[in-house]
């Protein structure tokens, strides 16, 4: 059964995909987590995409009217942006840093 995602992460979601992010996943890590209710994991093809799907979540939340609470790694040759949006923590990984940090073996069952 597909999960409904609260509409916030919908629209986190279409922005990230709009802008063509890889193997985008939503968690609900609500009952596992104390700060927040979903992480969004996304993949960008290059730094020059993931400072831009960094920019693109700041757009899609001030659309719904929501701003960024705080912002690590855009614009620093990172592999991982990592964006806390309140409720939702989004996680923007460079292919080897998704790799290499595997949020995904983390948070979702096995």
């Amino acid at each position: 059964m597909k999960e409904i995602y609260p509409e916030k992460v919908q629209v986190l979601i279409k922005a990230l995909d709009d802008k063509k992010a890889e193997d985008i996943i939503a968690v609900d890590v609500s009952e596992r987590m104390p700060l927040a209710d979903y992480y969004i994991i996304a993949t960008a093809t290059n730094e020059r995409q993931l400072n831009a799907l960094a920019d693109v979540i700041e757009t899609a939340l001030k659309s719904i009217g929501t701003s960024i609470n705080h912002i690590e790694g855009k614009n620093r040759g990172s592999e991982w942006v990592l964006i806390d949006a309140g409720d939702v923590i989004i996680h923007i990984f460079s292919p080897q840093g998704r790799q290499r940090f595997n949020l995904e073996g983390i948070y979702l069952p096995n």
